[in-house]
């Protein structure tokens, strides 16, 4: 799992830049699930998925819409 500061590079392209967060976000989403001691169902309310789309995201067993993607960052930013 990369840190998102490994990923920002102002050399780099900006749409590379997102397709890597884009590519990393399950992890992170799990990370912090795990670090903030929360259960899919918890971390699903808090986000605004259910459960079910939080375990998909975070096995990679589905994508995500863009609209879950800005949800899950934006929650990735809360304390």
């Amino acid at each position: 799992m990369k840190r998102f500061a490994e990923i920002v590079d102002e050399r780099r392209p900006m749409f590379n830049i997102l397709a890597d967060v884009l590519e990393e976000l399950p992890d992170w989403l799990a990370a912090a699930r795990t670090m903030r001691r929360l259960t899919l169902a918890e971390a699903g309310e808090q986000i605004g998925i259910s459960q079910q789309a939080v375990w998909s995201f975070e096995l990679r067993k589905r994508g995500c819409s863009g609209q879950t993607a800005l949800l899950v960052l934006r929650w990735l930013g809360k304390p």
